[in-house]
């Protein structure tokens, strides 16, 4: 097949083979899309699009639940030369107003021609639309004509707009070019070892950069895809490792939340059906990676035939497109236990026997893939070399053009080539290991330390939501709280309350000044599940926690 040089090219390469995607519910009921009928009907959408005046370069702004029709409104903006904007749905029990106020922010941010949403929502939509004209997926599909192959994308064109999660600020519009996408799936095929005999199964939202890429990637190989949308996995979680299962998936992706939830299943009569032998590569990354839930997981998963070695860290930032560092797939999971106190910037890390008092636990996630270069750097920005701790730097032909019309951020991150991701870690045998996030390091008498700990260990203690902690200090007070979900009753809270301050109090070098409980689902999240430890304490600062129970310490 000819090269791809924009990701518009990718679809027609793929459209010559018996590749195709395969759309499912949570009942796994099928719908095929071959990706032959994608590209018919992505060139029917991009000639609707052109229809209303849309011309190259101009942003579309795409809010759809995953469906056929999104994938052809998706593929249509690119073959009609356009930038796709995928927006985020509502999370649940979110207000409506405040969330249609969310999109005309990020629609005039974008300077979006035009807002493509899915049929069912057109009728939430505002009369006076959303800060640009509204239109149905379902009328892209009534075209008359194909697309004219009238003005293609350049490679360094602007293929795509992808907002950040906002979990440590304000979400920004990451721009990324044709050139830097195609060269990180050339990156993550690699690392990976894909091919066009793999099986793809993904249940992620296109909206983020890791369920977007790992859909190009299926297109770029014509790879066969297994897609479910994000509300039925998260209605019922053990549809992703029963499609795994039945539909022989090879490669999957999740963050780590999801393994802690198909764990669960697999220890259900209904999940002990599943049969994982086929699966060869289980990603986890978008978030911090707990060794112990992963533990279980391959605890658990090899009952059904899953080999550890499948089981594949990853690290990555919408910045540099996705991929920065991926481990291999013939090799099991490898972890670290590490001096809490020594992992601050610039000092060198020092191992210590597992579980030992003030040691933590820490996941290597793999070697650099191919293509990208990473510097761990000190407070002054120098090499600080293997096995010292530093801010992450990467450059890459991957690496974004900028967030959109922000100079002053973009100029913040990239300086003289290099991306400062915010995230602190080390290189460990030649692999990268990620600590936590530079502006979340919470001070507390003179000591640095890591929020990541204290919910890892808050969430181990029975009644507490796994997953589902916020650890946060207080400016110029010198005071850390840790706020947590509780799944037990409020007579009940109590005693968990304070059962998590003693376990804190047993496993880490500083006590938090308090534990608060609170009601199941109410920690405030990204539209990508990621937690919000800046909103968090805000809430908390304002009393609109919805508290169960409080420990503060003795």
């Amino acid at each position: 097949m000819k090269t791809a040089h924009t990701i518009s090219d990718l679809l027609p390469r793929a459209a010559e083979t018996a590749g195709e995607i395969v759309l499912v519910d949570r009942g796994l009921t099928a719908r095929h899309l071959p990706y032959s009928e994608l590209l018919t009907r992505a060139d029917g959408a991009a000639a609707a699009l052109q229809a209303r005046g849309l011309q190259p370069g101009d942003r579309v702004c795409l809010l759809s639940n995953t469906s056929a029709e999104l994938l052809a409104g998706l593929f249509g903006t690119w073959r009609a030369g356009a930038v796709p904007v995928v927006l985020s749905l509502p999370r649940p029990r979110s207000d409506l107003g405040e969330y249609l106020a969310e999109v005309r922010r990020r629609v005039d941010h974008v300077g979006a021609r035009l807002v493509v949403v899915a049929d069912a929502l057109q009728a939430f939509m505002p009369e006076d639309g959303v800060g640009a004209p509204v239109a149905a997926l379902g009328e892209l599909g009534q075209a008359a004509e194909a697309a004219a192959a009238g003005t293609p994308a350049a490679p360094d064109d602007i293929a795509l707009m992808q907002f950040t999660s906002g979990s440590t600020g304000a979400p920004r519009a990451v721009a990324l070019t044709h050139r830097q996408i195609l060269s990180n799936l050339d990156s993550t095929t690699a690392a990976l070892g894909l091919t066009g005999t793999d099986r793809f199964v993904s249940w992620l939202p296109l909206f983020h950069d890791m369920g977007l890429n790992f859909l190009l990637s299926a297109v770029t190989h014509a790879i066969t895809m297994i897609l479910q949308p994000t509300e039925e996995f998260l209605s019922r979680p053990g549809s992703w490792l029963e499609a795994v299962s039945r539909y022989r998936g090879t490669v999957t992706v999740a963050p780590n939340f999801a393994y802690g939830l198909a764990t669960r299943d697999l220890q259900t009569a209904a999940g002990r059906s599943r049969d994982l032998s086929c699966l060869r590569v289980a990603g986890n990354g978008a978030e911090p990676i707990d060794a112990n839930t992963m533990d279980e997981f391959v605890t658990v998963a090899g009952q059904h035939g899953l080999r550890p070695e499948a089981v594949c860290p990853m690290y990555g930032l919408a910045e540099a497109t996705l991929a920065v560092s991926i481990a291999s797939p013939d090799v099991p999971m490898r972890d670290l236990w590490v001096f809490s106190d020594r992992l601050t910037r610039g000092a060198q890390v020092a191992s210590g026997p597992a579980g030992a008092p003030g040691t933590r636990r820490l996941v290597a996630c793999g070697p650099i893939v191919p293509g990208v270069e990473v510097s761990i750097r000190d407070g002054d920005g120098h090499d600080v070399g293997d096995g010292r701790v530093g801010e992450v730097c990467v450059r890459g032909a991957s690496i974004m053009a900028g967030y959109w019309q922000e100079p002053d951020a973009t100029a913040g991150v990239l300086r003289d080539g290099w991306l400062h991701t915010g995230d602190l870690g080390f290189r460990h045998d030649g692999e990268l290991v990620i600590c936590g996030r530079v502006k979340d390091m919470i001070i507390v008498g003179g000591r640095n330390l890591y929020p990541e700990d204290y919910e890892q260990w808050a969430t181990r203690v029975p009644g507490v939501r796994r997953g589902n902690a916020i650890a946060f200090g207080l400016e110029h007070e010198e005071r850390m709280v840790v706020v947590a979900e509780t799944t037990v009753s409020a007579h009940e809270a109590d005693r968990v309350a304070a059962e998590a301050m003693r376990t804190l109090r047993r496993h880490l070098p500083q006590a938090p000044e308090e534990v608060v409980l609170v009601v199941k689902g109410t920690l405030p999240k990204t539209s990508s599940g990621k937690l919000q430890r800046g909103v968090c304490k805000q809430r908390y600062r304002e009393g609109a926690l919805p508290v169960l129970a409080t420990a503060r310490r003795a």
